[in-house]
C-alpha cells in the first residue's frame, strides 16, 4: 500500500474537526524512531535535533537515550492540524505521545 492510500485509510479514522487535541511528546521517552512522522496523515510532526536548552530538560536517563540517538527527536510543527485519530500515540514504541485537549489551561487556580 502507497503512503497516499496509507494516509487516506487513516484519515477515516480522524475527527473531522482539526485543533480539539495536540500531542504532546515526553522529552525523555522519544527515540527519534520517526514512525509519528510516518503514520500522521495531516503531517503534524516531523524529527529534529534538540537545542542545548531542551537538553537540559532531560533526565539522566533521557540525557542518555538522546545522545544515543544524536539528539534527534520528534516535534510537534503543526499541532492545529491534530485531528485526534490517535494513530500516533499507537504508533510510538516509546510512549512518548500523548493527545491533550486544547481547552486545557493547566492553570489550577480554581
Amino acid at each position: 500500500m502507497t503512503k497516499r492510500a496509507q494516509n487516506a485509510q487513516a484519515k477515516e479514522n480522524c475527527d473531522p474537526v482539526a485543533g480539539k487535541v495536540v500531542p504532546l511528546i515526553d522529552r525523555n521517552r522519544c527515540q527519534d524512531e520517526e514512525l509519528c512522522v510516518a503514520v500522521c496523515p495531516y503531517e503534524v510532526f516531523r524529527i529534529s535535533t534538540l537545542g542545548p536548552a531542551e537538553r537540559k530538560t532531560l533526565s539522566f536517563f533521557g540525557k542518555l537515550k538522546a545522545l544515543s540517538n544524536g539528539y534527534r527527536q520528534a516535534f510537534v510543527v503543526e499541532p492545529a492540524q491534530c485531528h485526534n485519530c490517535g494513530i500516533c500515540v499507537e504508533a510510538c514504541p516509546d510512549d512518548a505521545i500523548r493527545l491533550i485537549p486544547t481547552n486545557v489551561t493547566g492553570d489550577d487556580s480554581d
